[in-house]
């Protein structure tokens, strides 16, 4: 760039500094600033015989009153479509690219920050701090396995000796072994049997809960994946203006998804219970019957996962993303027993698994809607409790938002992504907590009694035809209130109490749709929405989406090991990589199916004879 244009680009800067934000640059303007994110090659870093490679964090500073730093910290401060191009993240090969400063023998905070501030000074005119908490990774780094990883290592062989044993041991069709349990071809023809419903036939009407689960689960990999993609691109400005885009502005509210698996969860429990009721008096001791009857039935196959996610097996420790997993595996060592006593998400100093948050918060809002069925004897008591109880969820998530300035709905901001969620106060306090998705909870348990009462009292699905237009226009609502989520990422930010209703009703809202949908589905109302969500294709996928919660988010942080330099993104390589990821995760979960899930829920049948279990089996 020649001095005159400079000296253009630079009053340019200046009249943009004026101003309290900068919401756009063009190209030009963009290149302006320096890279966000970079990443020097590691393959060929790796090829020195002492090779050093470090990823850190630089503030960007300057000496003197600087237009350029101005407008960069302006820009950087519309937070909900920007990166904070304050705050540089870079990899950088120690042995190549800063290989002068480092041979000075200098310390290597030091060599860092003087490497980097002579290339920044001399093309951007600004220098930098190097911030503490830099990883780097050397030649001499060694994968040490321990007593954990042996333990872990040996369990696992002796689950897959079992399956083999049981397989090929000529006791596959012995019911009364309980090794018959781990046969890998009985829980394969098991996996992929018709729904032939046996018992009640109003179980059978609730087929499309496949559908839902499985569409959900989907949804829920292209989140995690997307996070993954987009924490490290090349092309920041193109990632920004993806922020602006019709299709992408629905998805980036879409996290209120996972508000179907906890509308499908009370919904269940309300309906099979009021079966069960029929022939059985609910009674107080039921409230710790069936939290034994839940933890027996989640736990195997989640501490399974949660030792191996401790361990160091297939885990890259040579990687300059080591730090991904290793913190991971550091804190699910740490936290283990918060995960089995389903309380991990009340806590936020830890990136074990992340994701199973929902399944913590799944279990105490199970044993609140077990605790409200036994108390709603009558209609009238179960309207007072219901609403009570609503209300509650409804106020709760609003007075976080008030009293701790947070955001009406989990902004995902570019920062807020290559963070992975660590810093972000809303997905702590108001997201993952168990009593601030009440709400959505109560309404299925709603849903659950009305679907019931007409089931029980035959309704003639002919009478409620004149409602399926209502129906029809729930998916249309649901996307408009997805995309009505986008106030919250345009300048200003709209007024506290536009926040604080979002922040109570947008969850319920949301799970109010798919209870309409799932009720309409199983009184046969209309023909659109059922013939999608009962489709058969759904019923394996859905049979597999408990091991693929468990397993997706350990092919994604591998995903996320092996990116070693920036790439471009684009709408095509998202693409691409949820499917890639999905397909992995799918071929193992059902091997996890076959050699886990499918033996344990087998051993839960042989040793435990309890009706409620075999009411939930029929469910499914």
């Amino acid at each position: 760039m020649d001095t005159h244009l400079k000296i253009l680009s630079l009053l340019f800067l200046w009249c943009h500094s004026s101003s309290a934000e900068v919401y756009s640059l063009n190209e030009s303007e963009y290149a302006l600033m320096p890279p966000v994110l970079h990443l020097d090659s590691y393959e060929d870093c790796i090829q020195d015989a002492d090779w050093l490679y470090c990823k850190a964090e630089f503030a960007l500073v300057s000496d003197e009153p600087s237009p350029r730093l101005a407008m960069i910290q302006k820009y950087s401060a519309h937070r909900p479509t920007h990166y904070n191009h304050t705050l540089l993240r870079h990899g950088i090969c120690v042995t190549q690219t800063c290989k002068k400063f480092y041979e000075e023998k200098r310390d290597l905070r030091s060599a860092l920050e003087a490497c980097l501030n002579e290339s920044l000074y001399n093309k951007y005119q600004l220098k930098t701090i190097i911030l503490d908490g830099y990883e780097c990774s050397k030649n001499d780094m060694r994968m040490e396995y321990d007593n954990v990883d042996l333990y872990v290592g040996l369990f696992c062989l002796a689950v897959l000796v079992l399956n083999l044993v049981a397989n090929f041991g000529g006791i596959a069709d012995d019911d009364s072994s309980f090794l018959s349990c781990f046969s890998i071809s009985r829980n394969w023809k098991k996996l992929i049997k018709p729904s032939n419903v046996t018992g009640d036939p109003r179980f059978q009407v609730l087929q499309g809960i496949h559908g839902f689960r499985s569409m959900t689960m989907y949804l829920v990999i292209a989140a995690h994946v997307g996070v993954t993609t987009l924490s490290s691109p090349s092309n920041t400005a193109y990632v920004e203006e993806m922020y602006f885009y019709g299709l992408n502005q629905i998805l980036l509210n879409a996290t209120v998804v996972i508000q179907t698996f906890l509308v499908i969860s009370s919904f269940l429990l309300v309906f099979i219970w009021l079966i069960y009721s029929e022939k059985h008096e609910p009674s107080w001791k039921m409230v710790p019957i069936q939290f034994i009857v839940r933890w027996v039935r989640l736990t195997p196959s989640y501490a399974i996962v949660l030792a191996l996610t401790a361990t160091k097996f297939g885990r890259m420790a040579s990687q300059p993303n080591w730090n991904i997993v290793g913190t991971e595996i550091a804190d699910c060592r740490r936290d283990w027993w918060k995960h089995l006593l389903y309380i991990n998400n009340y806590f936020d100093d830890s990136e074990c698994m992340f994701h199973t948050w929902y399944l913590a918060a799944d279990t105490q809002l199970y044993i609140i809607g077990t605790i409200a069925f036994l108390i709603c004897r009558n209609i009238r008591v179960r309207r007072l409790v219901l609403g009570l109880l609503f209300t509650v969820g409804v106020i709760t998530p609003m007075l976080h938002t008030y009293f701790q300035g947070l955001d009406g709905v989990l902004v995902n901001s570019p920062e807020f992504v290559v963070s992975w969620f660590k810093t972000d106060a809303t997905f702590h306090h108001v997201y993952k907590r168990g009593h601030t998705n009440l709400a959505s909870y109560i309404i299925g348990m709603a849903m659950g009694y009305l679907t019931y009462d007409l089931t029980k009292n035959k309704v003639d699905p002919k009478s409620l035809k004149k409602y399926r237009y209502l129906i029809w226009a729930v998916f249309p609502l649901g996307l408009a209130c997805c995309y009505s989520g986008t106030i919250f990422y345009d300048s200003p930010s709209p007024p506290v109490y536009v926040h604080l209703l979002y922040a109570g009703f947008m969850k319920p809202l949301f799970g109010f749709f798919v209870g309409c949908i799932l009720v309409s589905s199983v009184l046969r109302l209309e023909n659109v929405y059922r013939c999608v969500i009962e489709w058969s294709f759904w019923r394996i996928p859905s049979r597999l989406s408990y091991g693929v919660y468990l397993l997706h988010l350990l092919f994604v942080r591998k995903y996320a090991v092996t990116l070693t330099a920036t790439r471009v993104v684009s709408a095509w390589t998202l693409i691409y990589d949820v499917n890639f990821v999905a397909a992995c995760t799918m071929v193992a979960a059902t091997i996890f199916w076959l050699l886990v899930e499918a033996p344990a829920s087998n051993l839960r049948q042989y040793f435990f004879k309890n009706d409620l279990v075999k009411e939930n089996k029929k469910a499914k």
